[in-house]
């Protein structure tokens, strides 16, 4: 290490540079005048005495008189154990930093697996409790009692509740009092298992009653939870007999953009217009956003034009989004997790078609 470079570590530990460049002078020469350690650390001489003074006030110089003021290091030792002492500091936040950038980020995202089925009960009523657009489960008519006020709560707050009952006959299931609690429902007269899938992207999930297994799987990322929404329109949903129907009245709120896709398509292929209110998040910046405007085009694989009857399996997978005209120009909307559009929509309310 050259002078200059061991001034400057010096500098770091709390040295003045004047302080750094005579202490550095001072080593080499060993015993010295303050005059000559001015000149050979190029300190100004007016200040050599004021800077000799404060090393000997910390202890790393000690001075005598011999005709003039001399100076000296009696012993490195008090600088050396103070880099020493920085280097094990610096060594130990070296060691932090690597453990804290290993270690596993503090994330919302988890998926977890509950031994008692009370346990995962007791989850999906909580996600169900604080539920802000949709609630999608498969229950049995037990399980639906034991969630029925939060599912009354979700539904109070303006939460769109999809209600699909099983493991009963259809009586059982009619005599629940869906219309307060449920937007849609729907009965499927097979065993199922317990699925309650919360905004897009909380699962919980647990095999039909009467499963030698008893355990539940919880999921808290929208990656994972996509393969429930799956299973839950393709085998819970779509082809089963509806109980309630959702009210075609006007306005109507979607909270599946594939679902508008599919029923606004009549709509467009007889000329009408489909006015809109969109809420959602721009895909690229994430930012809340809101507008209002006109349904000119759908993105829909899958589609048939037609409004009634179940939706095919590859309308359920593939490609969604509406073409919104505002007057800031046309806007594409898809629904949660959208990538390639402008916006990802939590609802699309139809305020008319006209």
């Amino acid at each position: 290490m050259d002078t200059e470079a061991l001034a400057s570590v010096l500098e770091g530990e709390g040295f003045s540079p004047y302080q750094a460049r005579a202490y550095v002078a001072l080593l080499e020469l060993g015993s010295t005048s303050a005059s000559a350690l001015a000149d050979a650390s190029d300190v100004p001489q007016p200040r050599i005495y004021d800077v000799v003074r404060s090393l000997e006030d910390e202890g790393y110089v000690e001075t005598y008189e011999r005709e003039h003021l001399h100076v000296r290091v009696p012993s490195p030792e008090a600088v050396v154990s103070t880099l020493r002492e920085r280097v094990e500091d610096l060594r130990a936040a070296a060691t932090e930093v690597e453990n804290r950038w290993t270690r596993p980020e503090p994330r919302t995202h988890e998926v977890s697996v509950v031994s008692r089925f009370s346990t995962l009960r007791n989850r999906a009523e909580a996600f169900v409790g604080s539920a802000e657009h949709r609630v999608q489960l498969s229950v049995t008519p037990a399980q639906f009692r034991n969630l029925r006020a939060a599912l009354a709560g979700a539904h109070e707050r303006g939460v769109a509740v999809q209600l699909s009952i099983h493991s009963c006959p259809r009586d059982a299931a009619t005599d629940l009092p869906l219309e307060s609690v449920a937007t849609e429902a729907r009965w499927r007269e097979r065993e199922a298992p317990f699925l309650a899938i919360i905004d897009q992207h909380r699962v919980c999930y647990a095999e039909h009653v009467g499963s030698p297994r008893e355990y539940g799987v919880v999921v808290n990322d929208r990656t994972h939870a996509a393969v429930f929404v799956w299973y839950y329109l393709s085998t819970l949903w779509e082809l089963w007999e509806p109980l309630l129907e959702a009210d075609r009245g006007y306005p109507r709120t979607y909270v599946d953009v594939r679902r508008a896709a599919h029923e606004f398509a009549p709509h467009l292929q007889a000329g009408e217009d489909v006015l809109v209110h969109v809420e959602g998040h721009r895909v690229e910046t994430g930012e809340y956003c809101e507008f209002a405007g006109r349904v000119v085009d759908i993105a829909y694989e899958g589609r048939d034009d037609e409004d009634d009857g179940p939706r095919s399996l590859q309308s359920l997978a593939g490609q969604a989004s509406l073409v919104v005209e505002t007057d800031e120009g046309e806007v594409t909307v898809g629904g949660f997790g959208a990538v390639i559009e402008d916006v990802s929509a939590e609802r699309v309310v139809v305020e008319d078609v006209v």
